[in-house]
């Protein structure tokens, strides 16, 4: 789906691209679709730098080191995925929510 929605999407688009990086000790979780019951492609280590596309409330879509969707932050806003902060401030951020502190806590609930 391209374009944005009402839940705070923004579609995919070449001139979209933040990097980030996997904070999480757990690593972070590749899924083949947006949802957390799509089939789980690879498990990306802790300290990964990955190139978002898309994101989709705390789900985004990355294109490197491979494709598919990760959490960047998990059910109790953990952070898992850590975006590039300029970048992020730049590209609009009323559209993207933004993730609770961790508490000192790191993994993925999924």
């Amino acid at each position: 789906s391209s374009g944005r929605g009402r839940s705070g999407t923004l579609g995919h688009s070449s001139s979209f691209h933040i990097t980030g990086k996997v904070v999480a000790r757990s690593g972070a979780y590749v899924r083949a679709g947006a949802t957390l019951s799509s089939s789980l492609l690879d498990k990306l280590p802790v300290h990964t730098i990955v190139l978002v596309s898309e994101i989709r409330g705390r789900r985004a879509k990355i294109e490197l080191p491979r494709e598919g969707w990760l959490s960047i932050y998990n059910s109790h806003g953990g952070a898992i995925v850590r975006l590039d902060e300029k970048a992020f401030l730049k590209t609009s951020p009323k559209h993207f929510p933004r993730p609770r502190s961790a508490c000192g806590r790191s993994g993925i609930m999924e």
